[in-house]
């Protein structure tokens, strides 16, 4: 049970980060970076986004992401799930995303996961509120290649 909250607690951080990455990430960036695919495992945690950095925004970049994370997980929003989609549906709610990875495109029904503003398809586990992620930092941002990659910790605790 502890290790499927910490998955949880890890996988809903990265929808997360999606959610304040469109809020403020942005315009901080001065540029578009669109989420692509996402590590949320304990060991090292990831959000990797198209679209690569001026290396002066890192710093920037960072310090604004790890305030509206704050500011979301004390908001407690909700993590809203829709399952037994299909395609079309989760595609209309998702603005035509690609698949999780690793997906039968013949599988029947779809989910879609998300906070706020993101929302794509998903077969992770998830918590119900951005509350009960607990504390979440920024630990790097990272140019690999022609993308951007934000790293992410939890707190050793979900308690406040």
């Amino acid at each position: 049970a502890d290790r499927r909250l910490l998955n949880a607690r890890n996988h809903t951080a990265g929808h997360l980060l999606d959610t304040a990455m469109l809020r403020v990430g942005n315009t901080v960036a001065g540029t578009v970076l669109v989420p692509s695919k996402g590590y949320h495992f304990p060991d090292s945690p990831y959000v990797e986004y198209i679209g690569k950095l001026d290396p002066a925004k890192k710093e920037p970049l960072a310090d604004a992401l790890n305030k509206e994370v704050a500011a979301l997980i004390a908001g407690g929003l909700t993590v809203d799930t829709h399952n037994g989609l299909t395609l079309a549906q989760a595609n209309a709610l998702c603005g035509a995303g690609d698949p999780p990875a690793g997906a039968d495109l013949e599988d029947t029904t779809w989910r879609v996961v998300g906070i706020g503003e993101a929302v794509c398809m998903c077969g992770g586990t998830h918590l119900a509120n951005t509350a009960e992620i607990g504390g979440m930092s920024i630990t790097k941002v990272q140019n690999k290649g022609k993308n951007t990659r934000v790293y992410y910790a939890l707190a050793a605790s979900a308690d406040p």
